[in-house]
């Protein structure tokens, strides 16, 4: 939440762009994101293409009534990959 009332992306895209800020940072104790049912067409990124992945455990979903999503989550560590094998057919 900011506190003076200010530009939430703002203040968001100046976290996001410091170098010391990352999801799998130790100040990052929870994620929440609120989804609105909106298209806007293009946007700026949330999070850049490029740094470290982070694995993400939901922790608490809910909607509102103008169908707006709320997703809490906590950073677990390093995410784990599974390598695809495709399934032979009979």
């Amino acid at each position: 939440m900011i506190a003076d009332g200010g530009d939430a992306l703002a203040h968001l895209a100046t976290l996001r762009d410091q170098d010391n800020c990352s999801v799998r940072s130790p100040a990052v104790d929870e994620i929440t994101l609120l989804v609105c049912p909106v298209v806007i067409g293009q946007g700026t990124r949330l999070f850049p293409d490029t740094g470290p992945d982070a694995a993400l455990d939901l922790v608490d979903s809910r909607s509102t009534p103008k169908g707006v999503t709320i997703q809490v989550y906590r950073p677990t560590g390093r995410p784990q990959y599974e390598t695809a094998t495709p399934t032979p057919s009979t």
